[in-house]
């Protein structure tokens, strides 16, 4: 299998030389450039057509969040991860609406990197993978009831490992999960809730389907994994579930945040954040 390309977008030369280390040295992937340059970035990335791309946040001549957003027009296949010193819980959340996979704050943890980029290029690789079974599929007219029915046994496992498969939201989840499957990489949170509030009115389930009730019990069951799995952490910071689950589904950041909540009693809560959630029950899934 060909090794994942990479470009660093970052005009702080030794971020950028950090990076690549981490990348060559963990046998990650081969750097193709690093580019201290928005505007040149804008250029060089669809004729690079790199598999990830690295981006700083606060560029000097472009902003990081737009920067991703024409990116992600041209060259819809590139995954992105964003590092930044910027703690704003806001313009985290317009970084994750904008494309970008996984949100990682400075200084630069080697672990969290490690961890995060290989995160990405399994996902990328299922992904692949997923389209190709796609094609097979509709080539064998394969039944997509009984797709779809493995897919939440599987969902349904993953939940349960995070002790939240008994939590009110974990249906809303489970069917946002197999929606956004159906819609491909490029799906948005408020899609989601549109088609659940649709679903739930057109089958006459008994629950709410505003999407702010909707969209409150999904926060709570996320809310509950996380917390699950920093207590897992406490306990045996190698444990198998906390291995798997803490920084696929919620990032390191927040476990640890989380785990300082736990232990500390600190007032500050971790945050919650779907599209990542969601994304990597998805990419876990295969």
């Amino acid at each position: 299998m060909n090794k994942e390309r990479f470009i660093i977008i970052d005009d702080d030369p030794g971020i950028g030389m950090m990076l690549q280390n981490i990348i060559e040295d963990e046998d990650l992937g081969q750097v193709v450039d690093i580019i201290d340059n928005g505007q040149i970035a804008l250029k060089m990335i669809p004729k690079y057509k790199p598999d990830i791309v690295f981006i700083d946040l606060l560029l000097p001549d472009v902003d990081g969040i737009e920067l991703v957003r024409s990116l992600k027009k041209q060259c819809t296949d590139i995954d992105f991860i964003m590092i930044s010193q910027v703690s704003d819980d806001e313009m985290i959340s317009d970084a994750y609406e904008s494309g970008i996979e996984f949100y990682i704050s400075k200084p630069i943890n080697v672990i969290e990197i490690v961890s995060v980029t290989k995160h990405v290029i399994k996902s990328q690789r299922n992904r692949r993978v997923l389209e190709q079974i796609g094609n097979t599929l509709n080539q064998t007219n394969v039944s997509r009831v009984e797709q779809k029915n493995t897919l939440r046994e599987e969902i349904e496992v993953i939940f349960s490992e995070l002790g939240i498969l008994s939590e009110k939201g974990s249906e809303d989840l489970i069917q946002m999960i197999l929606y956004a499957m159906n819609q491909g990489k490029n799906f948005q949170i408020s899609e989601l809730y549109q088609y659940l509030n649709g679903y739930y009115e057109s089958e006459n389930v008994k629950r709410s389907s505003s999407i702010k009730a909707i969209e409150q019990r999904v926060r709570r069951t996320i809310y509950a994994g996380l917390m699950h799995i920093a207590y897992i952490g406490i306990e045996d910071f190698g444990n198998y579930k906390f291995e798997k689950y803490a920084s696929a589904l919620f990032g390191f950041t927040e476990v640890k945040k989380a785990m300082d909540h736990i232990r500390l009693k600190k007032s500050d809560k971790p945050t919650i954040n779907i599209k990542q959630f969601i994304q990597g029950v998805i990419a876990l899934l295969h």
